[in-house]
Order: structure tokens, then C-alpha cells, then sequence
């Protein structure tokens, strides 16, 4: 007998047990078999029950975590802020009404620019004081970076009353009123054309003047390299800014930076044209002083 055949034959295992000793009294009956079984039947479903009644009821899964919107970083911070402060610096009701005055056509008194441009430049500096970075300057280079990057800041901000107004410039009324040259009047109205068609918001406007104030290229400085570091955090705030508020802008950030420029070769037309404009109008002091023409 092996293994596979006793299990399979029940006489041949009750034989071998018999001779081995196994004693009559403790063969059961197919009753008996039948009583044992469910006996432990029912045993097996208490002990099953009584496991379930010790354990505990399981907690609950937690509920999936509503997601915050991330903090604003150091860069978003910087892009609201300067948004802000060229929103004042554009709505500035000195500079508002008197280009108002300026585009007036039935207005009988030729505006006076020295005076607009000297408040340009007050407001100006109130707008570079807002700028993160610009007051850790030593008072050397705050100047500096003044004198430097007033022209470009007056011609982008024109470029926002130009566009804002929207009417018909009459040029030889203009070059009437103030003395400067139709050529180089044209040469400003063919840059703020330039600058409506990218159709740029007051932050891209903001951030575009910071690139330009913070510019170690102008002469007379100390610190280029901690202006360099101002400069590119300014860039890349203009670069995520100006892709992520309109995606269908193709190479906007490279078009906007571009204005820099054709600002630079305007520096050039603006000079000729306060020479032209000095010969009808005594400048400011504060003219003379910021643009060196004692």
C-alpha cells in the first residue's frame, strides 16, 4: 500500500490500522461521522463570528484633499507689483489731462511741453521708487540710471497716451504749436504704430520701462553687476508674463524686446528734437539737468 492508494481505499486503511493496534471502540460509525462534521461546521462559523465582533469598524478612507491654488513665488509677486505702479504712473491725472490738451483740435493755446515733460519726469522717478531693487542703489547709481533711461520711459509712455486717445494728429498744427520738424514728429507716431500693434497691457508696458531703467550700459555706474542681476529678473518676469497672457502672440517676448531697439536709434531723433524745441521754449531746470543741457 502507498500513500495515493490508501486514501483512495477505505478497506485497505481500516485494515492497516487494525494491525497496527488500533482498537474497535474508537471507529465511527457514517452517523457519527456525519454528527462530528457538523458539529465542527458549527464551531467553525462562532469562531468566524466572534473574529468579526472583535474587530474593529474600519476607518473610513479620508476624503481626497482639496487642492490650494500654489502661492504666488518671488517672480508673480514682482509682475503684480510693477503692474500696479505703471497702472498709476499711465493714469496720472497731471500727465493725462495735458495730453488731453495736446490732442485737442479745437484748443486755442499751443500746449506747453517743457511743462509736460517736467511733470513726466517727476512721475517718473515716483515710478522707479516702486520698482523692487532700485531704492538698494546707492544714490550715485539711482541718478545715473535715471538720466539714462528718462527718454526711452517718456517715448514708451507717450506711446500709451498716443494709442489711448486714438485720434487724427494734425501734424502741421503740431509742428505749428511746438517748433519741431514734421520728419521727426512722424518718426514718434510711426514708433507708437509700431508699439499699438503688439497690443501690449499695462504690465507688459511696466515691466518693459523696469528692463530699461535697470540697463548697465549707461555710463557713470558702479554697480553693473548687482543692476545686471535687477535687470534679469525683470526680463524674466516680461518673458513669463508676456507668453502666458496670450499664448497666440507668437514670439511676443522677442517683439516686445525689440522696442529697445528702435527706442535707442529714437534717442537719437529726440535729441535733434529738443534742439529744436529749446530755440522756442526755455527748458526746466530739471530738464536741463536730466537730459546734461546746461
Amino acid at each position: 500500500m502507498d500513500m495515493y492508494t490508501r486514501r483512495k481505499c477505505p478497506e485497505c486503511r481500516l485494515r492497516k490500522c487494525r494491525a497496527v493496534g488500533m482498537l474497535e471502540e474508537c471507529l465511527l460509525t457514517e452517523i457519527q461521522c456525519k454528527s462530528k462534521r457538523r458539529s465542527r461546521k458549527v464551531k467553525t462559523i462562532q469562531e468566524d463570528d466572534e473574529t468579526k465582533e472583535s474587530v474593529p469598524n474600519p476607518i473610513p478612507p479620508p476624503k481626497p484633499a482639496v487642492k490650494s491654488p500654489p502661492e504666488p513665488d518671488e517672480t508673480d509677486l514682482l509682475i503684480e507689483l510693477v503692474g500696479k505702479s505703471f497702472s498709476d504712473y499711465r493714469n496720472n491725472p497731471e500727465i493725462v489731462n495735458r495730453w488731453e490738451c495736446f490732442y485737442e483740435l479745437s484748443t486755442k493755446t499751443p500746449p506747453n511741453l517743457c511743462e509736460i515733460a517736467t511733470i513726466h519726469v517727476q512721475v517718473l522717478v515716483e515710478f522707479t521708487k516702486k520698482l523692487p531693487g532700485f531704492m538698494r542703489l546707492d544714490s550715485h547709481d539711482q541718478i545715473a540710471l535715471l538720466k539714462g533711461c528718462v527718454v526711452q520711459a517718456m517715448l514708451l509712455r507717450n506711446s500709451c497716451g498716443y494709442n489711448k486717445v486714438n485720434r487724427f494728429l494734425d501734424l502741421k498744427r503740431v509742428v505749428r504749436d511746438t517748433g519741431i520738424k514734421e520728419d521727426h514728429i512722424r518718426t514718434l507716431t510711426d514708433f507708437f504704430d509700431n508699439v499699438a500693434k503688439l497690443q501690449m497691457d499695462e504690465t507688459e508696458y511696466g515691466l518693459l520701462i523696469a528692463i530699461i531703467v535697470f540697463d548697465s550700459d549707461h555710463t557713470d555706474l558702479e554697480n553693473r553687476l548687482t543692476i545686471d542681476k535687477y535687470r534679469d529678473r525683470y526680463l524674466s518676469a516680461l518673458s513669463r508674463y508676456s507668453e502666458a497672457r496670450e499664448p497666440r502672440r507668437p514670439q511676443i517676448f522677442a517683439k516686445i524686446l525689440s522696442l529697445l531697439t528702435e527706442m535707442r536709434t529714437l534717442y537719437h531723433t529726440h535729441a535733434k528734437m529738443v534742439l529744436d524745441w529749446k530755440q522756442r521754449e526755455q527748458l526746466t531746470p530739471l530738464l536741463c539737468e536730466i537730459w546734461d543741457m546746461r
